[in-house]
This record gives structure tokens, C-alpha cells and sequence, in this order.
């Protein structure tokens, strides 16, 4: 995660609460450009790791639909040669049928 999407989240878990500002202890705090101190309380971890996990996903579904993409576009430049082999398969079928049920 950039550093400008760091300071975004903090600000916003500062904002709703989920963040105190702790300037006692300096365990395990966080330290941003303004040179404040963050301590993040059980609340604000949950809600950090919620929002990474909802960029995670946001990530790799962009991710999935490149290739969903990619494949569809392969897909169909092949489909063409596809159905024509199956329709000449079927001329080619046919016509033995037919030569078959003469020689009878």
C-alpha cells in the first residue's frame, strides 16, 4: 500500500473513531508526516483489515477480468475454425452415409 493510501485510512479510522491518539505509550504505534501518534484500538484493526481485504478482492477481480478477457478474445478467433471443421466433419460424415446406403 502506497504511503498516500496509509495516511487516507488512518485519516478516515481517525475520523470514525477507530483510532486514538496515544502519545504515552510508543509501543507498536504508528507515525505519520504530521508527526502525530496513532494507537489503534481492536475496532480500528478490524476495520483495517476489512478495507485491505476489500482492496484485495477489488484487486483481484480486476485482475480476473484481464483474463477472462484475453481468453474470451482467443476464444472467439478460434471459434470460427472450430465450427468450420465440425460442419466440413459433418459434410464428410454425411456424404459416406449416403454412399453407404447406395451400395446397399
Amino acid at each position: 500500500m502506497r504511503f498516500e493510501q496509509a495516511i487516507k485510512l488512518m485519516g478516515g479510522l481517525y475520523g470514525s473513531g477507530n483510532l486514538k491518539v496515544d502519545a504515552d505509550k510508543l509501543d507498536n504505534d504508528i507515525y505519520l508526516r504530521e508527526a502525530k501518534v496513532y494507537k489503534i484500538t481492536e475496532i480500528g484493526i478490524s476495520y483495517y483489515n476489512y478495507l485491505r481485504d476489500e482492496m484485495e478482492k477489488e484487486r483481484l477481480g480486476f485482475e480476473k477480468l484481464k483474463i477472462d478477457t484475453k481468453n474470451a478474445k482467443r476464444i472467439f478467433k478460434t471459434y470460427w475454425w472450430t465450427f468450420g471443421f465440425a460442419v466440413a466433419g459433418f459434410l464428410i460424415s454425411l456424404v459416406l452415409l449416403i454412399l453407404k446406403l447406395k451400395e446397399l
